[in-house]
Parts: structure tokens; C-alpha cells; sequence
């Protein structure tokens, strides 16, 4: 038993850090991929998604008392968003129209063939080459992360990563140059050094560990 809000965020960090660092060593189209979208990480994406919302569900009451309800209800459905486009899978074939939008004939947003171009720069100094699905995900993850610093984001601090947590963030963006600077030496075909079904895991644990903790600080601040 984890004695106290100390040692419970001790382990949720080695946790993290140990799946990383594990994850990182893992051939995940090797032994995780599922052509249904049904897989083992899939499925453990879906269920802590499911399990972050009904955190939050059940202790609504309570942390309205501390936090908008605005805010509330806008992670609430942002998480539900989330869980859908992870689970959309379940709508294939169900709509001939959209092979001409999206690359798996999907009803989602991440599979549109929009997030499939490219924004290119190439002149004599710099050659950059990167997805709009790249670009709109460093940007959700920066801000997501590292948004805790910005006073700005103050007022929806509840929709964001606890400060503690902002390393999670900086994973996928060193996960992205290492990848590419083995890439330049050989040493990498197509694949991450860390899958990215793989991060979004550790990303939906820590959307989870991050609740939990601030669940716990708004019932202490009511005492």
C-alpha cells in the first residue's frame, strides 16, 4: 500500500519512465500490430480513457466545488472525443463516402487524408518536411504539457499536465530527433525509436495518474 500522495506520485513516475524506457525497446508492428485496430495497446488505451471519464464522472460533485464546471465538462468531453477516435474503428465499412476523405474509410478525424500532406520548406540552408498530422500534434502535446508554465493557461490548468508531468511531453519531441538523427546515420527505416501507439499510451496513464492527483488535492483543499 502507497502510504501517501508523496510515494503515490513517486510511482507513478518510475512507472512512466520504466514503460518508456521499455516501450523503447519493443518492436510494436512486431508483436502488437492488429490490422483490426483491436490489439493489445489499443485496447488498454480505450479502457484507461474509459476509466480516466468515469474518475471524473463519479467525483463530479466534488470537484465542482474547486474547479468550473465549464472546465469540467470540457475535459469530460474532450476525453469522450478522444475515446471515439480510438475506437472509431468500429465504423468501418459502414460508409462508402468516406474513402474519398480518409485513408481507412473511417468516421474519425485522425485517418482524413488532410493530415496526410505535407507543409515542405527547402531552400539552400534548411530542407523541412513535415505532415499537418505532425504539426497539429506537437502543437496539442506542447500546449498540453508544457501549458502549466503559462499564466495564460491558468484558467484551464484543469484541462492541461501538471507541471510534474511535462516530461511526458518532451518524450515525444526527443522521441521524434533521436529517431531522425539515427535515420540520417542508417541506423532506422520508417519506424520511432518509441511506437507512437505505444506513447499514446503512456500519454492516456499519465491523462489518468494527472486526474487522480488532482482529484486528491481538491478533496484535501476541502478539509
Amino acid at each position: 500500500m502507497i502510504p501517501n500522495m508523496r510515494n503515490k506520485k513517486r510511482f507513478y513516475h518510475l512507472l512512466l519512465l520504466t514503460l518508456s524506457f521499455t516501450f523503447s525497446l519493443l518492436e510494436y508492428d512486431k508483436y502488437f500490430f492488429e490490422r483490426s485496430e483491436q490489439g493489445l495497446v489499443e485496447k488498454l488505451q480505450s479502457l484507461i480513457l474509459l476509466f480516466c471519464i468515469t474518475i471524473i464522472l463519479l467525483n463530479y460533485k466534488v470537484l465542482a466545488k474547486k474547479i468550473n464546471k465549464r472546465i469540467i465538462n470540457i475535459k469530460l468531453l474532450i476525453l469522450s472525443f478522444v475515446l471515439y477516435e480510438e475506437v472509431s474503428f468500429t465504423t468501418a465499412n459502414q460508409f462508402v463516402f468516406l474513402s474519398k476523405i480518409n485513408d481507412q474509410s473511417l468516421l474519425n478525424i485522425h485517418n482524413l487524408y488532410f493530415f496526410k500532406n505535407y507543409f515542405e520548406l527547402s531552400n539552400q540552408f534548411i530542407s523541412i518536411s513535415i505532415s499537418y498530422f505532425n504539426i497539429v500534434l506537437f502543437t496539442i502535446i506542447l500546449i498540453y504539457g508544457f501549458g502549466s508554465y503559462i499564466s495564460f493557461f491558468k484558467p484551464i490548468k484543469f484541462l492541461l499536465l501538471s507541471s510534474d508531468f511535462s516530461y511526458i511531453s518532451a518524450i515525444l519531441f526527443i522521441n521524434y530527433l533521436i529517431t531522425i538523427i539515427l535515420r540520417s546515420f542508417g541506423y532506422l527505416d520508417d519506424q520511432l525509436i518509441l511506437h507512437i501507439e505505444f506513447y499514446e499510451l503512456i500519454l492516456y496513464l499519465t491523462t489518468l495518474f494527472d486526474s487522480i492527483i488532482k482529484l486528491n488535492e481538491v478533496k484535501r483543499n476541502l478539509k
